[in-house]
């Protein structure tokens, strides 16, 4: 034995001490054993409790919850515009200049405050169509507090007494609805011109209305990119929908033709998804070329009336893309370079993993129960949600400051007592914002975490039942004579019935890692909104980054593990530490197969999405062109289509996904348990055998029973 024998079989003998010993032949073993009994029952109970428990924080929360709150506004009194003032569901402002902040033109500060404006605001039946001084309207259009009726015989004087006393609104402008809330639909400069007359006696600025604007436009605008993109969704759903079946085909048909000509498919996929980088490359750069050298570029303002075509107008998003697909195309382009000689292996068990696609259809289709119980379950999660922040306290705040009385503008205040408090001011005590208390929070918490932890809990189930099914079909000696019957009922029967509790801690797992990555995410943008202090920020990129990576290796080791427990039965943990020793036993194996397919298969979803994704931009490029009366934008179908599609091939590609973890933990346990001699034959196809260069040597000619096909009849 030379030197370099010696060092390897030393190498071997170590790791095999470290990481336990390599799997030893059993003529029994024929596959997921069926004699097994419930693991982890502890983590299983525990889950059943929490279930439960989101369920009574479900009907608490609809007890005392009105999401109407959310959806429509609330005046100054703390009531609920078009519920608890039925006929009247639209929100006055009376002086959106009073949105700016005191002593500076940011109108972010009292965004950020949820619409806290500290003027009065009062239910109406309509936005005003007037522009006039709060005093120059008829008697029925004029808009002031609870308690003040304005008749036909008042006078003017009376009416004026009312408007500088702060009852009546002080000026009307032409206004529209976004989402009940009534906002002037002039510019700055034609709002000056009007000249009409504040309060104070001063003309009203258009310029300060603009910015009164500003602050109700910084939280209105992305739910006015929501009705755009929900107006788009009604014109071209058809056509949407029609990309979704296109994105579902060319994924059925990637696996199909994977089966027979796997390594012509992985180079046509390298080179498409480069050739539509390049060309998106080359269509970015040419854009920006154009809207530079005809100087017709659009600057982005994020205002109500933003239209979803502002972007494609603009230079800096073509140059910020361009740049963008091209750092991803050298490092792709790299990647592929690297990996070139090392795909064989990677490509013969890709095929193989087709072949048990096409040998058990069920595995393609059964991915939709998974996600069509995850739609479910965040429908739910977020109705109990939207109920949970509308269970809040309502807050009320000082509209200004009065030196009289020492009360200064956002102080808080008792609607109830205040005038009798402060009988002689002008200043008024206005609903701000709905605040949580603390047992809100703890239930929000709590319903967040259980989410997180039902949704990686159906990843857990979806990834065992396949695991299930694809080590039945590599189990098979015969394939697909000695296939089971419904490989993936079986597996899925298996998962729930005797496994419920490790699939559940392995979800609870992940759902913690999770809640620490929001909750350093929540703490990050406090931090950055009320300090900016460099070294709490390094920190805090270090720690999610930390936790993200800590997310993905356990992610790793839960998926070989559900492999290792739907083919053993053994609990969660035990299972782990077998999948873990059995890969580090393999480790050059392992890191070339998972890195190389994980890659093919995501090249394969970015083939696919990107085709349907050009394909939709030229599509509905044209039919915005010959119909722009039906289609306005172009931009929302395309990024709907789009993400659709990427959704789509995610959904076929993880059964692909989980086929090739699986075949090829059952391909090292083959290797470990069987030498490929009569008694012990290899389970693996002629085709990976070939690639491996092992054979399953013959029976001897005397011994017919000893025929493969005769002795492992399954």
């Amino acid at each position: 034995m030379t030197n370099e024998e010696k060092e390897k079989a030393e190498n071997s003998r170590l790791i095999n001490q470290e990481f336990g010993q390599k799997k030893k032949y059993d003529k029994n073993f024929k596959g997921p054993i069926k004699d097994r009994g419930c693991t982890d029952i502890i983590c299983c109970v525990l889950f059943s409790i929490y279930m439960i428990g989101m369920i009574i924080v479900g009907i608490v929360a609809y007890m005392q919850g009105d999401p109407k709150r959310l959806l429509f506004p609330t005046d100054s009194n703390g009531k609920v515009c078009g519920v608890d003032i039925i006929g009247k569901s639209f929100l006055h402002y009376f002086d959106l200049t009073k949105c700016i902040t005191k002593g500076t033109a940011d109108p972010l500060v009292y965004a950020k405050n949820g619409l806290a404006c500290p003027t009065p605001k009062v239910c109406v039946s309509k936005c005003s169509q007037l522009n006039a001084a709060g005093f120059d309207v008829p008697f029925d259009e004029m808009v002031c507090i609870t308690g003040v009726q304005i008749l036909k015989n008042t006078s003017n004087t009376e009416k004026k007494q009312l408007v500088q006393a702060g009852k009546c609104s002080p000026y009307y402008l032409q206004s529209k609805p976004v989402f009940y809330r009534c906002v002037p639909e002039m510019f700055a400069n034609a709002i000056t011109s009007l000249g009409i007359i504040n309060i104070d006696g001063t003309k009203v600025n258009g310029s300060n209305i603009e910015l009164g604007k500003d602050a109700l436009n910084i939280l209105l605008n992305f739910r006015n990119l929501g009705m755009q993109i929900a107006d788009e969704l009604k014109v071209v759903w058809v056509w949407i929908l029609i990309g979704l079946i296109i994105a579902m085909v060319a994924s059925m048909l990637y696996i199909i033709l994977a089966r027979w000509i796997t390594f012509p498919l992985v180079v046509f996929t390298s080179l498409g998804v480069l050739g539509l980088i390049g060309y998106g490359i080359y269509y970015s750069f040419a854009k920006y070329k154009f809207l530079v050298d005809t100087k017709s570029s659009v600057d982005i303002v994020w205002r109500i009336s933003i239209k979803l075509s502002d972007f494609s107008a603009n230079k800096n998003a073509w140059l910020i893309l361009g740049i963008t697909l091209a750092v991803i195309f050298l490092i792709l382009f790299l990647i592929m370079i690297f990996l070139i000689h090392r795909v064989r292996i990677a490509c013969e068990l890709i095929a193989e993993t087709s072949r048990a696609v096409c040998s058990m259809l069920s595995t393609l289709f059964f991915p939709l129960l998974p996600w069509i119980l995850q739609i479910a379950w965040f429908g739910w999660f977020i109705v109990v949600l939207l109920f949970l922040m509308s269970n809040g306290i309502k807050q009320y705040q000082v509209s200004a400051d009065d030196n009289t009385y020492n009360l200064t503008m956002g102080k808080a205040c008792n609607l109830d007592t205040f005038s009798s408090l402060y009988p002689k001011t002008n200043v008024t005590c206005l609903f701000a914002k709905y605040t949580e208390n603390v047992n809100l929070f703890r239930f929000q918490v709590f319903h967040l975490f259980g989410w997180l932890w039902g949704s990686q809990f159906i990843i857990a189930f979806t990834e065992c039942s396949l695991a299930g099914a694809f080590a039945s079909y590599y189990w098979a000696m015969r394939k697909p004579q000695d296939i089971p019957s419904f490989p993936v009922f079986g597996g899925m029967w298996r998962s729930l019935s005797y496994h419920t509790g490790s699939l559940a801690l392995g979800a609870a797992i992940i759902a913690i890692v999770k809640l620490i990555r929001i909750t350093l995410e929540y703490i990050d943008r406090k931090l950055k909104e009320n300090t900016n202090n460099p070294v709490a920020s390094f920190i805090m990129k270090c720690l999610k980054c930390c936790f993200w990576c800590l997310e993905k290796c356990l992610r790793f080791l839960n998926k070989n593990a559900y492999i290792m427990i739907a083919v053993y039965g053994r609990n969660f943990c035990v299972s782990a530490k077998e999948a873990f020793s059995l890969l580090v036993r393999n480790p050059a194996r392992a890191l070339a197969i998972n890195g190389i397919t994980g890659f093919i298969l995501f090249l394969g979803k970015i083939l696919v999405t990107g085709g349907v994704g050009v394909g939709s931009f030229f599509w509905f490029g044209k039919y915005n062109a010959f119909q722009p009366d039906k289609l306005q934008y172009s931009i929302a179908p395309i990024l709907i289509c789009t993400i659709g599609a990427y959704l789509v091939a995610m959904l076929f590609f993880s059964v692909y996904d989980m086929g090739i973890d699986t075949l090829f933990l059952c391909f090292l346990e083959d290797l470990e348990r069987n030498d490929g001699s009569a008694e012990k034959p290899y389970f693996m196809s002629k085709e990976l055998r070939n690639i491996m260069d092992v054979k399953n040597k013959p029976a001897p000619s005397n011994d017919i029973s000893m025929s493969p096909k005769q002795t492992f009849n399954i």
